[in-house]
């Protein structure tokens, strides 16, 4: 139970079964922690809602991770420092894994920008939770592609100076209500995009141009301004938008 006049500046929703591991990184100074008993045939992302409907304060951030991930203390911490650093909207910690993928820790990155927030572990900002909220009965694997779009893609990426363990697919996951949600938002075939990003360096972070990242990153931006067949246009003045973001860190 949390008591609503203590400080914790962010909140962690967690929808936990029987084999959650949250106990492994749940309490923490920062947060305050609301875990939500799953339920058979209800969808992570409604069980959500349903808790934030009860939140009687506002957090500086809000976190919902999934029951299975494993992360540390020292990375929680990362987490919502660089999330505020930055001035992000939505984000997740990179995946700690052997396998190489966009979603990998990437040290010499602090943030990424990007068009995709998986939603086993986002964190959201007062104002994207605000606009975002009304999506949480959608299909999980599907609301990482949605979300970015609805924010405009300001502020959404991935944390490279924080990593989870664990993060799979979404629960509930379904291929057919995926397509079907990204075809009601006009989302055609996606494919994942890094628009620019914070390198680490000794002296500190610093942005990295877009250019460069075009040139050195091992996963090279595809240029989202070439129209296709059924493109609703929203991506012809994109990399302005994230340009102009980040300009301003």
């Amino acid at each position: 139970m949390i008591d609503w006049f203590r400080r914790k500046p962010y909140l962690a929703i967690v929808v936990a079964g029987d084999k959650s591991t949250h106990k492994s990184w749940a309490p923490h100074k920062m947060l305050d922690v609301i875990v939500v008993p799953a339920e058979e045939g209800v969808g992570k992302w409604t069980l959500v809602k349903r808790a934030l409907e009860k939140v009687k304060k506002k957090y500086r951030a809000y976190w919902m991770p999934d029951d299975n991930i494993l992360i540390s203390s020292d990375d929680i911490s990362q987490l919502f420092g660089t999330f505020e650093k930055q001035r992000m909207h939505l984000a997740h910690p990179a995946k700690m894994t052997d396998e190489k993928s966009f979603f990998s820790v990437k040290l010499d990155f602090s943030v990424r920008f990007t068009n995709f927030v998986c939603p086993s572990s986002p964190v959201f900002s007062k104002t994207a939770l605000d606009k975002l909220s009304h999506t949480f009965d959608g299909c999980g694997s599907g609301l990482g592609w949605v979300w970015p779009r609805l924010l405009n893609f300001d502020g959404t990426g991935i944390i490279d100076d924080a990593g989870v363990h664990g993060a799979t697919m979404p629960i509930g996951y379904d291929k057919g209500k995926e397509s079907r949600l990204l075809l009601e938002y006009g989302i055609y075939s996606p494919f994942y995009v890094q628009f620019t990003g914070v390198r680490k360096k000794p002296s500190g972070n610093c942005r990295v141009p877009l250019a460069d990242i075009m040139q050195t990153d091992k996963y090279k931006m595809r240029r989202p301004m070439r129209r296709q067949n059924g493109c609703c246009g929203a991506c012809a003045s994109l990399s302005t938008r994230l340009m102009n973001y980040t300009a301003r860190m």
